[in-house]
């Protein structure tokens, strides 16, 4: 049905992270609002590969990270 998302990260067995990883769209996709609602998943983040992109955009009644793939990976420890 094309309703997925490209990973979940949970802790706890409980939904903690929902992750999509898009080329060039800055709005967060429909799939992962969708799931972040169906899962109750209060971290959302979608990754893009354009550069300097860290915004946070309200989508219904979440709330999505979107940020650059080359900011997002500098974070990782």
């Amino acid at each position: 049905e094309k309703r997925e998302v490209d990973a979940l990260i949970t802790k706890d067995h409980e939904p903690w992270l929902l992750a999509e990883v898009k080329r060039n769209e800055t709005l967060p996709s429909l799939s992962l609002i969708r799931m972040a609602q169906v899962l109750r998943c209060p971290r959302v983040l979608q990754i893009v590969e354009l550069d300097r992109i860290h915004k946070r955009v309200k989508a219904a009644s979440e709330t999505c990270h979107v940020v650059s793939a080359s900011e997002f990976l500098a974070s990782l420890p």
